[in-house]
C-alpha cells in the first residue's frame, strides 16, 4: 500500500483514510519547525504503515503525518523495525510529533478562523 496516496490507504477497519486537511497539515509543519524538528520530506521510497485513523477521518478533519522513528531502508513490521521503535531516535520522533500535534490543536483552538478553514475544507472534500 505504500505507493498509494494517503486518501486511499486502507486501515485495519477497512475504512479508507479521509483526506489530509491542508491547513492542519500546514500548521503541523510550522509547529515542527517551531520546535526545531526537521521535516522529513517524502521521497517516495518510504513504506508507510497502516493507520487506525480511517474511520475517524471520515467524520472529522484530520491529518495523516508520519514521523521518522527508524533509518531509511528498515522494513516496517519487521523485527529490526521493532528494535528501532524503542530507540532514542524513535523516542525523539514521537515526542516531537506529540508536541507538534498538541501545538496544532492549540493553534486551532486559539484561532477560530483557522479551525473554520479546516472545517470548510473538510466539508468540501465530503462532496
Amino acid at each position: 500500500m505504500g505507493g498509494l496516496p494517503t486518501a486511499f490507504r486502507a486501515t485495519i477497519e477497512g475504512q479508507a483514510a479521509g483526506p489530509t486537511i491542508s491547513i492542519m497539515a500546514e500548521l503541523f509543519g510550522k509547529n515542527l519547525e517551531r520546535i526545531d524538528f526537521p521535516v522529513d520530506p517524502d521521497d517516495g521510497e518510504a513504506g508507510y504503515g497502516s493507520t487506525d485513523c480511517g474511520n475517524v477521518s471520515q467524520a472529522l478533519p484530520t491529518i495523516h503525518r508520519y514521523i521518522r522513528i527508524s533509518p531509511d531502508g528498515i522494513p516496517g513490521h519487521s523485527r529490526e523495525f521493532a528494535e528501532w521503535a524503542k530507540s532514542p531516535l524513535a523516542r525523539t520522533g514521537m515526542v516531537a510529533g506529540a508536541k507538534a500535534l498538541a501545538l496544532t490543536a492549540l493553534d486551532l483552538v486559539a484561532r477560530p478562523e483557522e479551525l473554520q478553514r479546516a472545517k470548510d475544507e473538510f466539508a468540501r472534500t465530503r462532496g
